[in-house]
């Protein structure tokens, strides 16, 4: 039976996973440092607290789903089914990206062969994070099980371990095969602190103006 081309594309698996892992880092940064931001401004919470429970609620459940896709079982294009693609690759491949690169040639044969003795490492953890994320995607909704228990303990700043860790693998993998791939911790658009920040201080402005508009008028209304 001939092979989907694009199930079998090692490319295709590649930019499914630096999609959901730059889509986690930036859904748990809004989720603490966005929300916190935001609840740290003294009348935030009591002026919204409705709205405030469902960005959080919408945010951990995208940033749930994120960490799912990455963390997938190997038939879904997830970090898993990357490391066994990388693994395949035959060496008249590598040989070709070689001859591309072969200012760096020792050091991508030591990449391959590190993450080649690392993969039946990697592979084991990926599936133990793969088996704890499930109770979480009903926890937050994502199926309709409510008599589904669960007995997990793990914190956020836990799966944000694994977030890094997946990190981590992604880059080793692409280094295994030669392929160009960005650093560990350059998944998240840094710009975007900058936008939440600005964000959190123009709502906190608009409150404090609110107030004060409020006050006066409330003072003018009792003058008279």
């Amino acid at each position: 039976m001939t092979k989907d081309p694009i199930q079998d594309s090692l490319d295709v698996t590649k930019e499914c996973v630096y999609r959901e892992l730059c889509d986690a880092n930036i859904y748990y940064s809004l989720m603490f440092k966005w929300i916190n931001g935001l609840v740290g401004i003294k009348t935030f919470n009591r002026e919204f607290e409705g709205l405030c429970h469902f960005l959080k609620d919408a945010l951990e459940t995208k940033y749930i789903f994120a960490l799912a896709k990455v963390f997938a079982r190997s038939k879904e294009a997830g970090l898993w089914r990357l490391i066994r693609q990388v693994k395949d690759v035959s060496k008249a491949f590598i040989e070709i990206k070689l001859e591309r690169h072969a200012h760096i040639r020792d050091e991508s044969t030591r990449n391959r062969k590190e993450f080649l003795s690392r993969f039946d490492e990697y592979e084991k953890k990926i599936k133990e994070i793969s088996d704890k994320i499930s109770p979480y995607r009903n926890i937050q909704r994502a199926h309709n099980i409510p008599w589904w228990n669960h007995d997990s303990e793990e914190t956020w700043n836990q799966t944000k371990e694994w977030l890094s860790f997946a990190e981590t693998v992604y880059v080793q993998a692409m280094d295994g095969i030669c392929g160009g791939s960005c650093r560990i911790g350059e998944f998240y658009p840094s710009e975007l602190n900058g936008q939440i920040k600005y964000f959190v201080q123009l709502i906190e402005k608009g409150l404090v103006d609110a107030k004060r508009e409020k006050d006066e008028l409330i003072r003018k209304t009792v003058e008279k």
